[in-house]
């Protein structure tokens, strides 16, 4: 699903005028949604906020 998405999206760059073009990338992961447009899993996270590495 995710591979057909994202070959349909790149053909359609090509297309000044297509949504494509204008959005120049899919940014559905970072939205929390799936390709077909619905939520994503429960827990979906798609940036981390970690704590600094410990030094010794």
């Amino acid at each position: 699903m995710w591979s057909e998405s994202r070959n349909t999206f790149n053909s359609s760059l090509a297309d000044p005028a297509s949504k494509a073009a204008q959005d120049q990338w899919q940014k559905t992961y970072f939205r929390g949604k799936a390709p077909s447009g619905a939520p994503a899993a429960e827990g979906h996270r798609s940036r981390l906020r970690l704590r600094p590495f410990a030094t010794k």
